[in-house]
């Protein structure tokens, strides 16, 4: 079984794991994520769904240090193995 892990050790070679964050409505989620180390937008790095949706909002930039450690990706873990038929 795998254990959420802070977001700073989450591999940031392109491959999906699991996101738990809060958005910007202080709602926690889960979310199937991948690192992303250029956008379109110009910020240093991104972390997308697999909707293509940003999960790491870079307006938060805008934020002191301690609110931006508010939002956005908290923690990960590797996808689960899938199941077996």
């Amino acid at each position: 079984m795998n254990k959420w892990q802070p977001i700073d050790t989450a591999p940031k070679d392109g491959n999906e794991v699991l996101i738990y964050y809060r958005n910007e409505w202080d709602e926690f989620r889960i979310t199937v994520a991948s690192y992303q180390p250029y956008n379109d937008a110009g910020y240093p790095y991104l972390w997308v769904n697999s909707h293509g949706d940003s999960i790491y909002r870079p307006w938060k930039l805008d934020m002191n240090k301690e609110e931006r450690k508010k939002y956005g990706p908290l923690y990960w873990q590797p996808l689960p193995e899938p199941p077996t038929p």
